[in-house]
């Protein structure tokens, strides 16, 4: 099992893969968590390219989301086949949203696992205090040469949910 730091990467063992998202948020602040499924210009095809609480999954199942039922410990994870993915996406980008006021710095630390064939992969670790903005890039699954790997981006993102939306081409 590796510890990520953001910028670090390796390569998928296999299509499948799961993106488990672990916090504990207080109980003023709301978290979303979303998928933007890119194509090599970095932007979605059209609406049913992000993966979100209004929108579990896209048509092929290529990428679901199992929401978090509860905010301590608050716990989501996506469900990702690189195989089902069509051939014009190059990436899945996994983002973090809070809602109202709030910053990612009122947060606790936000840990990224990455399972694969049901064994704990990767973590990566999110140290929510150094982090101003509203929103944030957390990790990708991409292809690079043929193969799918795994990133930890951890890149903040002013504005929240619609700015990051529009980002991506929404």
């Amino acid at each position: 099992m590796q510890q990520l730091t953001a910028g670090a990467n390796l390569v998928l063992s296999q299509s499948q893969c799961q993106i488990k998202i672990k916090t504990a948020l207080p109980t003023q602040i709301e978290l979303d968590v979303s998928a933007y499924l890119l194509n090599v210009q970095n932007k979605v095809r059209g609406d049913a390219d992000m993966i979100f609480y209004g929108q579990k999954r896209s048509p092929n199942r290529s990428v679901e989301l199992i929401d978090a039922n509860s905010k301590t410990p608050y716990l989501a994870q996506f469900n990702v086949n690189t195989q089902l993915l069509d051939s014009d996406l190059n990436k899945v980008a996994i983002c973090a949203t809070f809602d109202g006021q709030s910053a990612i710095n009122a947060n606790q630390n936000i840990e990224v696992e990455l399972w694969q064939n049901g064994q704990l992969s990767a973590t990566a670790t999110v140290l929510s205090a150094e982090k101003t903005e509203k929103a944030l890039i957390l990790v990708e699954v991409y292809r690079y040469k043929e193969q799918w790997k795994f990133r930890f981006v951890n890149q903040g993102f002013n504005g929240g949910l619609k700015p990051l939306s529009e980002y991506f081409g929404i």
